[in-house]
């Protein structure tokens, strides 16, 4: 597996868009600041963008966090061979994963993100999923009212308005609240790093 002494973590999600490079940037960050022999990468089930999603960019920004240079990629054997622990954003990845590189099953080396980190729930909820087009543009009433009230309509729905910046903006902060804890408890499974409180995953909506 490593050949430099550093433990590899990767991460792994459906695009490799937003939530793994997340991870990893977060991974990378953490490791640093513990002194953690640590190189945190991602990958995705498929590739279908070259950059990071700038929504996620900026919250992550906004948080003080760098790294944001990377190459999307595609699970193969060569990305997934080198690891020492592969974490999947949703239970799914492992069977596929699995399929194309079978050799995992033996390694016992694959596992879900969010169970690793000790919670219940399977998969790490994904901002895409809970936003959706509409003809309401910014300049309907509806985004005249309070976040509050529109939130109220969107929790009823299960999604956003894409044109609602404000509460798309909110889906990726949750989402990179819920990933920080995430890595924060794996550390400290993995490295016995300072204990955070056992803080509940956050539901998008």
């Amino acid at each position: 597996m490593t050949t430099n002494g550093a433990f590899r973590i990767l991460y792994v999600c459906d695009n490799n868009f937003i939530r793994s490079p997340a991870a990893a940037i977060i991974t990378n960050q953490r490791a640093r600041t513990y002194g953690l022999d640590i190189v945190a990468d991602s990958a995705g089930m498929d590739r279908k963008y070259t950059m990071f999603d700038p929504n996620m960019e900026n919250v992550l920004r906004g948080r003080k966090y760098d790294g944001f240079r990377y190459t999307s990629k595609e699970v193969s054997k060569a990305v997934l061979d080198p690891q020492d622990i592969i974490l999947c954003m949703n239970s799914n990845h492992i069977a596929d994963l699995e399929k194309r590189m079978p050799e995992l099953t033996e390694r016992g080396n694959v596992f879900t993100f969010t169970q690793t980190a000790g919670y219940e729930e399977l998969d790490m909820p994904d901002p895409p999923s809970c936003i959706r087009d509409t003809a309401h543009t910014p300049e309907s009433y509806f985004f005249r009212l309070p976040l509050k009230l529109r939130l109220r309509t969107y929790r009823k729905h299960g999604y956003v308005y894409a044109a609602d910046t404000e509460a798309v903006i909110g889906l990726f902060e949750t989402t990179a609240t819920n990933i920080e804890n995430c890595v924060d408890r794996v550390l400290h499974e993995l490295f016995k790093t300072e204990k955070k409180p056992n803080t509940p995953l956050l539901s998008l909506l």
